[in-house]
């Protein structure tokens, strides 16, 4: 049980990393992607800087302002995911300082989803940072918006970003150990997500539920709770192993070998050696054949 129990939290930090990188929030800005040349400032970024520029010279127009804070957004995803990490945390600040300004002075425009996103895109970076109290205080100001977007119009995507920020806080409740704040999180996100998928089954949204599953699973196998952590572990695998030929295929095979990694873990925690051994080889097998 031992070995269980110190092996886990590195599981749990992986997943978080790679959150990092998927569930950045999209709500009113698309994330740039930086997947440039091998030069010293990535394509995207240089165009995103141009604009940036641009945009400030005349930043006295409040339209001009507005798609300022979105440029910025992206400016910022995009240097979040160059691992530019200080410079991405600028401009979130600077975004959010545009959209909060706007918040008071200009109530009509509808700058609250715009607002929660980029508190949860900071929060992610501050976690990747390790300012944990910091993140956790941006995720639950995110997390209280969207609430309240939410009172008595239940739309699709508000859920889908709710789910997403709680999730998000979960895992940053992981990485402080404070394991029962995190299962609540995921249990909100889970059932919020099972909706979704109930009513939009896309594939998307069937693999953020079989992680949102997994990761309550291993967060419960922290506190020894080995018996109620497997159902959400089938659950996951079953998810997962519907959607090994889907677009998501690279990230599905890597989350797959975890959550068969972790089953196995807890199997043999309440002495299933035979069937956590079948786990653990499924795991490694699947570990060494996808792509890299």
């Amino acid at each position: 049980m031992d070995e269980v129990m110190s092996w886990l939290p590195v599981l749990l930090i992986g997943f978080l990393i790679g959150v990092f990188s998927l569930r950045k929030s999209t709500s009113s800005e698309s994330t740039a992607s930086c997947s440039a040349p091998s030069s010293s400032e990535p394509t995207c970024l240089t165009k995103l800087s141009e604009d940036v520029t641009r945009l400030s010279e005349r930043a006295e127009d409040p339209d001009t302002e507005m798609e300022l804070a979105k440029v910025l957004v992206k400016r910022g995803n995009a240097f979040a995911d160059a691992e530019r990490l200080e410079a991405a945390n600028q401009d979130y600040d600077r975004a959010l300082e545009i959209y909060r300004s706007f918040a008071h002075s200009d109530p009509k425009r509808d700058v609250a989803d715009s607002i929660a996103g980029v508190l949860n895109n900071r929060a992610l970076l501050l976690c990747s940072a390790n300012r944990l109290g910091e993140s956790l205080r941006d995720f639950d100001e995110s997390v209280t918006i969207y609430r309240s977007l939410l009172h008595g119009n239940a739309d699709r995507e508000g859920s889908q970003h709710l789910g997403m920020v709680l999730h998000n806080r979960g895992l940053t409740y992981v990485r402080q150990r404070r394991f029962p704040e995190a299962i609540r999180d995921f249990d909100e996100a889970a059932g919020m997500r099972q909706g979704l998928l109930e009513a939009l089954p896309t594939p998307q949204v069937q693999y953020d539920l079989a992680m949102t599953q997994n990761c309550r699973a291993a967060a419960k196998m922290e506190l020894g709770r080995f018996e109620e952590c497997l159902p959400d572990y089938d659950n996951a695998i079953r998810l997962l192993e519907s959607l090994r030929d889907s677009v998501l295929e690279n990230h599905v095979l890597s989350s797959l070998a975890g959550c068969l990694s972790n089953r196995g873990n807890a199997l043999r925690a309440i002495g299933h050696q035979e069937r956590a051994e079948r786990d653990l080889t499924r795991s490694q097998e699947i570990s060494r054949k996808r792509p890299q």
